[in-house]
């Protein structure tokens, strides 16, 4: 009844706020608290109104909560004191009435709240790594809600918030707020709370109130023990038995521990950063025993359990009549079992990784007879016995080599029929034969032997060697081909034609001599001319109609796959019309010479014997001259 007299009323101020803003002079009518005010739910409050206005004849208060007393009341201002406030939100309306009968009035909103008070939480105190659990937040009947703020904390940080600003309207009620949280390694040892906090400000004070802390414990234990060990051992063994749990958390909090038939056993226990590891040696002693792995963190126990059953399997035992035999030779081989935990037995003999035909003769006896062949020397028999234990098949063998003595057999892979060998290079010839024992090979050509040293083969070697290898057992003859290769050579540029001179318009050809092994190649070195043609090998040049312009150089280059050889021909040919030209202008040459000389020496003597008689006659005092007989004429 008193929301529905207080919403009455503020619907009347409002009505009377938009007549008086058009029919009353300007006047202000406050409340000195403001224009909201909050208090504790059930508690007391004073409202004190003034007004400014003129010619009031009457100043009051109106509203649904229950007045206590009027404690001061005049035309501008009036008191009044509220007791028991039990309404969440209401209005206090201050009137003033004038005298032309219009009413001035205004309001003040009046907020009842409760505190956060016996706040609590509740979790579980033990959450498992990735698990998601329930956190509640247990709140009594705190108000106004929409100002109320739940804040779920882990130690200082916040996970998570919850506000009602568009939430519930029944003020004053029991609140139990959820959060949902997946549990982490981080949050083992650390202290969960819940804080309430209800914030009436700027018009009253903010509220804070804190759950108790809860120290969380967090672990990790994703999969049961984990047991490593054989699941079928042979009596009087000893087996190493492991067990592991991976990924738990907190490590150092977990322990393992191994029980062999319900008796514990001291294990080694490892401990790394998320990893458990128990280790023992034990040696079983019944026919089936049980191992159990237990794992222990504070109350939390995981198990596992894993069987090992013993058995009796001593080794095979194999026996041949005899190991050194010669080819075509009849040979008994026994294989057996002595004793045995299960008559699930399969046996195989094998030479070479063949198996035999073999007969039982005995229970857990086999007889296999085999006629030897030179291949079955340095094979290995193995006498072979299967063991069904369980769902585990056991095997066990026992084995011994075969000596096989047999002749001499040449093979093409080891004595090839046909070898090639290298002029100057020192090597030997590649010969070798089967044989048990080990054959001597000696291989001999034109009386002489050449055995395994090494020689400096030169190409009078080459031909057919006979390679003969004994041993006790007998010999063995094989024929081989040897050729020695060697590097090409050019012996000679022969001039097959023309037999006589070269002169113009002959033919001329030339062969190049050479030798090599392989055949060599033939290349032509010549000068920059026409009309030269070649061989099919090569070997031959001919030129022809040749000129004077085909005079020079000719090489012939041979080459294998040893080397490379070269020799040079200079060749001229002549014009005989040069040559007659040449004899014609040699001898008029000559002519003149020979009259040139001549004149030369008539002038020369006669200069000679002028001067002469030029110096006779000087010398003599009589005056005389000189006459060619000798005689001299005086002067006249």
């Amino acid at each position: 009844m008193l929301p529905k007299l207080g919403f009455a009323l503020y619907a009347l101020f409002c009505f009377h706020q938009v007549l008086l803003a058009t029919t009353v002079p300007s006047c202000s009518l406050i409340f000195l608290e403001g224009h909201n005010i909050s208090v504790e739910y059930g508690g007391s409050l004073s409202l004190n109104c003034t007004n400014s206005c003129e010619d009031q004849i009457a100043m009051g208060l109106e509203t649904s909560l229950m007045k206590e007393a009027v404690k001061n009341k005049s035309l501008e201002w009036f008191s009044s004191e509220f007791s028991n406030i039990t309404i969440w939100n209401t209005t206090v309306i201050c009137y003033v009435i004038g005298k032309n009968g219009h009413i001035k009035q205004n309001g003040i909103n009046v907020i009842a709240y409760r505190p956060p008070t016996n706040v609590d939480i509740i979790l579980e105190e033990v959450m498992e790594v990735n698990q998601s659990y329930l956190i509640t937040c247990q709140i009594p009947r705190v108000a106004p809600i929409r100002n109320t703020r739940v804040i779920f904390l882990r130690g200082e940080k916040i996970l998570y918030v919850k506000t009602f600003e568009n939430g519930i309207d029944i003020e004053g009620i029991n609140l139990a707020v959820p959060y949902n949280h997946t549990a982490q390694e981080t949050d083992h040892l650390l202290q969960f709370s819940c804080l309430v906090e209800l914030d009436l400000t700027p018009y009253g004070r903010l509220f804070k109130e804190s759950s108790r802390n809860v120290t969380v414990m967090t672990f990790a234990l994703p999969e049961d023990p984990i047991i490593h060990m054989p699941t079928n051992i042979e009596k009087g063994s000893e087996m190493t038995v492991k067990c592991q749990m991976a990924g738990v958390f907190p490590v150092q909090e977990v322990n393992l521990n191994l029980a062999l038939r319900g008796e514990d056993l001291n294990s080694t226990v490892e401990k790394t950063a998320n990893m458990v590891t128990a280790e023992v040696q034990v040696t079983p002693t019944s026919e089936e025993n049980t191992v159990t792995c237990s794992s222990t963190l504070w109350n939390i126990t995981r198990s596992a359990r894993k069987t090992v059953y013993v058995y009796t399997f001593p080794d095979p035992d194999l026996q041949v009549a005899s190991v050194n035999t010669a080819a075509e030779k009849d040979v008994m081989i026994n294989c057996s079992l002595a004793e045995t935990s299960t008559s699930r037995v399969q046996f195989n003999v094998t030479i070479g990784g063949a198996p035999l035909s073999c007969e039982e003769d005995l229970p857990f006896q086999y007889r296999c007879k085999l006629t030897v062949q030179r291949e079955h020397h340095a094979k290995e028999v193995v006498c072979k016995v299967q063991l069904q234990v369980y769902e585990d098949n056991i095997s066990k063998q026992t084995s011994t080599w075969l000596n096989v003595t047999y002749g001499p057999v040449f093979s093409d892979s080891d004595c090839p029929s046909a070898q090639t060998l290298l002029e100057g290079s020192s090597d030997t010839i590649r010969c070798r034969a089967e044989g048990n024992p080990a054959p001597r090979i000696q291989c001999t050509k034109d009386g002489k032997t050449y055995g395994g040293k090494r020689w400096h083969f030169t190409r009078t070697d080459s031909g057919t060697y006979l390679c003969t290898a004994t041993n006790s057992e007998g010999s063995a003859d094989r024929n081989m081909t040897v050729e020695v290769e060697y590097e090409p050579a050019v012996s000679d540029i022969e001039i097959i034609e023309p037999k006589d001179s070269i002169t113009k318009g002959k033919t001329i050809t030339l062969r190049c001599h050479a030798s090599g092994l392989p055949p060599p190649t033939y290349q032509w070195l010549t000068p920059k001319v026409e009309n030269i043609t070649y061989s099919s090998d090569n070997s031959v040049i001919t030129i022809q109609g040749a000129q004077t312009h085909h005079s020079g150089s000719y090489t012939c280059k041979v080459t294998n796959i040893h080397g490379i050889h070269t020799q040079e021909k200079t060749i001229h040919v002549t014009d005989p019309m040069h040559t007659i030209l040449a004899a014609v202008l040699g001898t008029a040459a000559g002519f003149i010479l020979v009259t040139a000389a001549v004149s030369y020496y008539l002038y020369y003597r006669a200069q000679k014997i002028r001067k002469y008689k030029l110096q006779q006659a000087k010398r003599s005092p009589t005056g005389q001259s000189l006459i060619l007989n000798g005689k001299s004429s005086a002067a006249p």
